[in-house]
């Protein structure tokens, strides 16, 4: 054995874990594991400053005099593109130190690269996770291609430009030549003449023209020079940003070609020859989504990322309080809308200029607010400068958001002649004031002029977000609704969120004459197209709402080979379109693609959102024309026509809405169970039959680990639905695999340090033991595979068998080895403690759905026991009382995970204890009951306080209107769970190094320890470790004297001692006796009753022994 430091490390290590000698083969591993990871670490940390410092400081020493030209040229166009960039902040009155970091999800990564210098090919990161940091995975991700979806005003612009920023400002400063340059593009000013191919050349003259806004002649060499080179070499990161703006893309809908040319012609860009990286940035309605590249999606503000953005705002401190405390007690729709950072600024802004500050109580205000105050803020200004007034602006503003809307040839960053031209085209002229008060919008900061200037000189115009120019345009249409058609309206993209807009008003007279045309429309295309033409059969089957669906989708082989027409069969007797006046059923084809009426599905989903969260005022006549066209393209059409189907389904009537939310879980295709999933925030109320198909739906994406990579929008979606159940669900199937591998790992150690054995094979079959019983009760909790009486065979109950066939060779290779019989019981009990816990966890998790569904393998073993029905029923009911119930609260709270560990913290060991006081007097069983109740009742109210909305509210609502402090319960109580955590391991430390002290006291003043003082002195120590290392350094120091008679006799009592320390001891009379008669009777006369330290947890039995020992006989 090698008597090398990290050897003999490893042999300290275990000897003190474990107690004994370990094998030279486990030292071995593990000292070879932990030198190679003290490499890999050591050459990680010394190579990555040694590759940078190559790179940036010796390597710029041997360039020639040619390179070093390039090098500074290309450090200058960098300072161009960080001045461009803070050109474009300071024009939408922006400052980069309030930039608050945003969260993605990732759709994909490429490999796990260790510390940014070794690629390790064999670990994959994650297909998603998220990103806490936005701008740096932007940065630092290996994918050579994203798209960045977000929703509007969701920081997509804002990200890009800080991105932009921070990268430019490394490489004017970086003395390498192959630096990263950043190319912000923004996409909104790209257009083209009639005569222009929609391809890569196009995007490159567009890229080329921006850069060179300023037509520097020093600007167009270096492009010239150096931009087909650094194509080739990858020294360009291309930011392309507002894809959905693109003037010819305002007009189409995601099925419409334009979109895919334009996706294309960027793509097509940066393939070939091209090697840089590219950034598509757009929201995800007209998004370039069919392209496949790896998808960052922007997530909405967290709680933690809401208060760090309003703290930045430089608000007083009373006014963050309020901001964020009217969040938290504002309805649900404004709580989800303030996720949004755009929506949140404005918000700050409102509370920063309102006096007194009162929370708004409705979205609408705050935007009217911010647009008034920023046209009256300089009124003074405007009338010295520009001679005129905010209303006349607003005005203008209005005007030059409606054409830019409705003339289709200008876009949405058209030139001055272009608007003049299209006001007059719409009988909106400014007259000769038209360029003062353009100048008044620009001065403002309402517009901007930051786009490339048109091929003819002049100079673009652009308003400084999407939101307002939708916002200016809207409020024309609300004014004057003929100014713009109704079909119009309900067919053009570009006027979408204006329809949605007035459809939501709560004024009948806005929104009526849309509903009108959108009638019209529908009916005219039922006639119109043979699609719309099914036969009906009168049918009196039962309603929908009275089928019980099984709990769980059927996963099984046998659904996945099931023939289409049982499929078509089982859809058509269980889903029977009922309206009021007669019983319909649709006929099921056969499966074919749709051909969907041009703009038809666009027209459903602007009702869909305009009707959201309100009653469909569209006549019962169309809805039922809606509703039929739906649920037949359901059962006949494509699975891509199922998915657009469910996309729109909440424009069909309520009851049309809970069968096709159906139809779609039960399809075969996860594509369009995935489309359901997000589409049942759309029902007000959640019904049994829907329930019971999101719980299984679920459960699939937990076994496709999909439910782990969107854990964070499924917990936001599913608190939206109101189910705490769900949610519930939700969190335990997101953990319960970690907690799975962390008491895997946890068990293995525990009964290693029990069973006292590191031999090969004991360990080897204890882990498979292990791995085997974790995964069995995995498999079969999570899938409908195991229950009491097992009829569905498929992949996952094949599993279950293997995980069990590994199970019984563990136990196989234990008894083969005749290992220690005494770890085996205890294995078995602990296996037993930790299956019947997790089975009756994921059994409340489930809600009491059925005795019969998803059990575990304790469920399956009773019926192979008890083959009869009643029987297993009686026995199940058993296992319910002892063991389902009092979990039941300990599920409860698994929401909560730091009080679910504080409870089984504090139960264990006041169950323990009240189980060894329970024989010895009853005032000490009164004690630890009434402690016991205490425990649960204190839980209990905290639960109380956390699960129920009232009381949580309440005491928020208190606090604020009292204290004028926001502080959530949830926060309050984890900040006492943390202060009164601290204070009690702070008086633990305390102790167990007084207790050290005064052990290293004793023994310097006692020279002659004798056996009685040092069982008193142990006896009196709350520590157990801490007496272990208290014999080990006795043994190791020999301070035994030669006043005892019989050295044999210490030996055999401190090796007493250390057996009753560690709870291995079954007989210590029948120990003593073996190894000395005489000391037996020494001890035996002095009345010691050894059978109360063996049964007793704590070592406070040792102070009686003391007791026992030096009293007089």
């Amino acid at each position: 054995m090698p008597e090398s430091g990290v050897f003999q490390f490893v042999i300290d290590l275990i000897i003190q874990i474990f107690g004994v000698t370990p094998p030279e083969w486990l030292v071995r591993i593990i000292a070879t594991a932990i030198l190679l990871g003290l490499v890999v670490l050591g050459i990680q940390l010394v190579a990555s400053p040694i590759l940078k410092f190559w790179q940036e400081i010796v390597k710029p020493f041997r360039y020639t005099p040619e390179e070093k030209r390039r090098r500074l040229r290309r450090q200058r166009f960098a300072d161009h593109i960080e001045s461009e960039i803070r050109r474009l902040n300071n024009l939408e009155a922006w400052n980069d130190n309030r930039f608050a970091e945003l969260e993605a999800e990732v759709e994909a990564e490429g490999r796990l690269l260790f510390g940014g210098v070794f690629n390790i090919p064999f670990l994959e990161r994650r297909r998603n996770y998220k990103a806490r940091s936005l701008s740096r995975a932007l940065e630092q991700s290996s994918e050579r291609l994203i798209l960045l979806e977000g929703d509007p005003g969701s920081g997509k612009s804002v990200a890009l430009r800080h991105v932009t920023q921070n990268l430019a400002n490394r490489a004017r400063k970086s003395r390498n030549l192959k630096s990263i340059i950043p190319i912000y593009i923004n996409l909104k000013g790209l257009q083209r003449d009639a005569n222009e191919v929609i391809d890569r050349n196009l995007i490159e003259r567009f890229i080329l023209s921006s850069l060179n806004r300023v037509n520097d002649r020093d600007i167009e060499e270096f492009l010239v020079d150096e931009f087909s080179d650094g194509i080739r070499q990858g020294t360009w990161l291309f930011l392309f940003d507002s894809f959905d703006e693109i003037p010819e893309v305002l007009s189409s809908t995601e099925l419409d070609e334009t979109v895919r040319m334009y996706a294309e012609a960027i793509r097509d860009f940066l393939h070939g020859f091209n090697k840089c990286r590219g950034v598509i940035a757009s929201r995800e309605y007209r998004g370039p989504r069919f392209l496949g590249w790896p998808k960052f999606r922007i997530l909405s503000l967290s709680a933690s990322r809401r208060e760090e953005l309003v703290n930045r705002t430089g608000l007083p401190i009373q006014t963050q309080t309020s901001v964020l405390g009217g969040i938290a007690l504002a309805p649900s729709d404004f709580q989800v809308i303030c996720g949004n950072p755009m929506f949140l600024n404005l918000l700050c802004e409102y509370m920063r200029r309102k006096e007194p500050r009162e929370f708004p109580s409705h979205i609408h205000l705050v935007f009217e607010d911010y647009i008034w105050k920023r046209l009256t803020r300089d009124e003074e200004r405007l009338k010295q400068r520009f001679s005129t007034t905010p209303e006349r602006v607003k005005i203008v503003a209005e005007r030059l958001a409606f054409c830019m809307t409705a003339d289709t040839g200008i876009g949405l960053s058209p030139t001055k002649n272009q608007l003049k031209k299209s006001l007059d085209k719409y009988d909106l002229s400014l007259g000769e004031v038209f360029d003062n008060l353009l100048d008044a919008l620009v001065y403002l900061k309402i517009a901007s002029s930051d786009m490339p200037i048109d091929k003819n000189g002049e100079e673009r115009i652009t308003f400084s977000h999407r939101r307002f120019q939708e916002y200016f345009a809207t409020a024309v249409v609300i004014e004057n609704t003929k100014k713009v058609n109704p079909t119009e309206l309900l067919l053009n993209a570009r006027w979408r969120e204006t329809a949605v807009v007035l459809l939501q008003s709560k004024s009948k007279e806005s929104s009526k004459f849309l509903i009108a045309e959108a009638t019209r429309l529908i009916d005219e295309w039922s006639q119109e197209y043979d699609f719309f033409q099914f036969r009906a059969m009168e049918q009196n089957q039962e309603h929908i709402q009275n089928t019980t669906p099984p709990f769980l989708p059927d996963i099984s082989w046998e659904s996945l080979l099931e023939p289409i027409s049982k499929t078509k069969e089982r859809h058509q007797k269980a889903f029977d379109y009922q309206p009021a006046n007669n019983k319909i059923q649709i006929e099921v084809h056969e499966h074919r693609q749709i051909d969907w009426p041009p703009k038809y599905l666009h027209l459903l989903s602007i009702l869909q959102d305009g009707f959201r969260g309100t009653n469909n005022n569209l006549p019962y006549k169309s809805l039922e024309v809606v509703g039929e066209t739906l649920l037949a393209s359901m059962l006949n059409g494509s699975l891509l026509d199922k998915k657009w189907v469910l996309e729109v389904v909440g424009a069909a009537p309520l009851e049309i809405q809970k069968k096709l939310l159906l139809l779609g879980f039960d399809s075969i295709g996860n594509w369009v169970r995935d489309a359901a999933y997000k589409q049942i925030t759309r029902l007000g109320e959640l019904f049994p039959a829907l329930e019971n198909r999101i719980k299984g739906t679920l459960i699939r994406m937990a076994v496709s680990k999909q439910l782990y990579s969107q854990r964070y929008d499924s917990y936001v979606h599913l608190s939206r639905i109101g189910s705490r159940e769900l949610l519930n669900l939700a969190f335990t199937l997101v953990w319960i695999e970690t907690i799975n591998y962390l008491l895997l790992i946890s068990s293995t150690i525990v009964l290693l340090g029990i069973s006292n054995q590191i031999k090969l094979p004991y360990v080897g079959a204890l882990f498979l033991i292990l791995w085997s019983s974790f995964y069995s009760l995995y498999f079969s909790s999570v899938n409908k595979v195991i229950d009491v009486f097992p009829r569905i065979s498929g992949r996952y109950s094949e599993l279950f068998l293997i995980s069990n066939a590994v199970y019984v060779i563990g136990c196989m290779l234990i008894f083969f080895f005749n290992l220690n019989e005494i770890t085996y019981l205890t294995f078995i009990y602990f296996y037993a403690y930790v299956a019947l816990n997790s089975w009756a966890s994921w059994f409340l998790v489930r809600a009491w759905s059925s005795y019969k569904y998803s059990l575990s393998w304790l469920g399956a073993l009773f019926n192979f026991v008890f083959p009869f029905e009643i029987l297993s029923v009686i026995s199940l009911a058993l296992i319910y009382v002892i063991v389902i119930l009092p979990s039941f609260y300990l599920l409860h709270i698994a929401s909560r995970p730091h009080l679910y560990f504080a409870l089984i913290y504090k139960c264990l060991p006041v169950i323990k204890d009240f189980v060894i006081k329970l024989f010895m007097s009853w005032r000490t069983v009164l004690k630890w009951l009434v402690q016991l109740v205490l425990i649960f009742a204190v839980e209990y109210l905290l639960v109380l306080l956390i699960f129920s909305d009232r009381y949580s509210r309440a005491i928020s609502s208190q606090l604020y209107y009292s204290l004028g402090v926001y502080l959530p319960v949830e926060r309050l109580l984890i900040g006492l769970s943390i202060i009164l955590l601290g204070a009690y391991l702070f008086l633990k430390a305390i102790r167990f190094f007084s207790e050290y002290r005064l052990y290293r006291k004793f023994c310097r003043e006692h020279n002659n320890i004798s056996i009685l003082e040092l069982i008193s002195f142990l006896g009196g120590m709350k520590h157990v470790v801490l007496a272990k290392w208290m014999l080990i350094d006795i043994r190791q120091n020999q301070q035994m004297t030669s006043t005892e008679k019989n050295s044999n006799e210490i030996t055999v009592l401190i090796n007493f001692i250390e057996l009753v320390l560690s709870r291995r001891l079954e007989n210590p009379l029948e120990y003593l006796e073996l190894h000395s008669l005489e000391l037996r009777e020494i001890l035996l006369s002095k009345n010691v009753n050894y059978q109360v330290i063996i049964n007793s947890l704590v070592l406070d039995e040792f102070c009686k022994l003391y007791e026992q020992l030096m009293s007089p006989r």
